[in-house]
């Protein structure tokens, strides 16, 4: 399938966390520190019970693939970027004192499975950290790199510390009392392969699409204007609405800053919505192309707001290629009412 979720941490803030992750706990969306200049990225604070973050996946996976820029202001107490089934984890990859990865079964004090060299990741220092797991009881494997080279690996491990199969959820936490504020940037989750290191940039919109079907709120307001939120979710403030089936809504987007060299991995639509009565409402994330609409998988509506994403690898238009910086910037994005 490939890519399964991302974040930059820039869309949101730190009351709204929990509407795009699963759930979150002692976490805050920081501007200290950053990975880049002018760059947002997620905060854990260390605590007894210490700040984390769950992604729920949307299906049981057998291998899982994770990403994320990784900044520690220490090494001590952390305790582990959890794989979960059923509430029971599975495998757990942690930092410790010494600047080494270990790998366990189990949780953060479980058995390792295998250890890195000391000191590959350096205190008060941005790095690149990945992990590829594959969880099985006798034939599992594992991988950590950091900044894209291999610190440790092994196959034939017992990956599986519960009963059931796969993974549903990955639980990343940050240190214990006693350790120091661990900070995530520019994180993906897969189900293939490593994706390498990784930028991600937030766009807004900027103007008005082919569609303005929905209602203003205030009336009177550009459509586009009224989600153009950047950095917070302003909420019942100024939004868009739409009881009439079928309608759609669709706006121009900022251009990506272009990066000599780099290749894009994907575009990720993330739409903040709920519905405000009883009974089923759907929705379907839009991407236009050339005067062409593409819808990606419809989505239910809460009763409170969530965002809710989609990942396209590819451009609809074009599955078989790879997106370019003309292809995101000459798109509409948008959302269209389909139940």
């Amino acid at each position: 399938m490939g890519l399964l979720f991302m974040d930059g941490f820039d869309h949101y803030a730190t009351a709204e966390i929990d509407r795009k992750w699963g759930s979150a706990y002692s976490a805050t969306i920081e501007t200290t520190e950053p990975r880049r200049t002018g760059g947002r990225h997620l905060r854990l604070t260390p605590a007894a019970s210490p700040g984390n973050v769950v992604s729920y996946l949307l299906a049981v996976k057998e291998t899982v693939v994770c990403g994320f820029a990784l900044h520690m202001s220490s090494l001590a107490n952390h305790s582990g970027f959890r794989l979960i089934r059923n509430a029971t984890v599975q495998c757990t990859v942690k930092v410790e004192s010494d600047g080494s990865v270990t790998v366990r079964r189990g949780d953060y004090s479980g058995t390792i499975l295998g250890q890195s060299s000391s000191g590959v990741i350096a205190v008060n220092t941005w790095i690149y950290l990945e992990f590829k797991i594959y969880v099985h009881d006798s034939s599992g494997s594992y991988e950590v790199r950091v900044n894209e080279s291999t610190v440790v690996s092994d196959s034939g491990a017992d990956t599986k510390a519960g009963t059931d199969s796969g993974v549903d959820a990955l639980n990343l936490r940050g240190s214990i009392s006693g350790g120091g504020y661990l900070r995530l940037d520019d994180l993906y989750i897969a189900d293939d392969d490593f994706q390498g290191d990784c930028r991600i940039d937030t766009l807004w919109p900027d103007g008005a699409g082919n569609y303005s079907q929905w209602t203003p709120t205030p009336s009177g307001t550009s459509n586009y204007a009224n989600v153009d939120d950047a950095n917070d979710q302003d909420d019942d403030s100024t939004y868009n609405s739409t009881d009439v089936l079928n309608e759609i809504d669709s706006y121009t987007f900022d251009n990506l800053t272009p990066i000599s060299g780099a290749n894009i991995l994907a575009v990720a639509l993330n739409l903040a919505l709920r519905k405000d009565d009883a009974g089923q409402r759907k929705f379907t994330p839009l991407i236009r192309i050339s005067s062409t609409d593409y819808t990606g998988t419809e989505l239910d509506g809460y009763d409170n707001y969530k965002t809710r994403q989609e990942i396209f690898e590819n451009p609809p238009s074009d599955p078989s290629s790879a997106w370019s910086d003309s292809d995101v910037n000459g798109a509409e994005y948008g959302v269209k009412l389909t139940t």
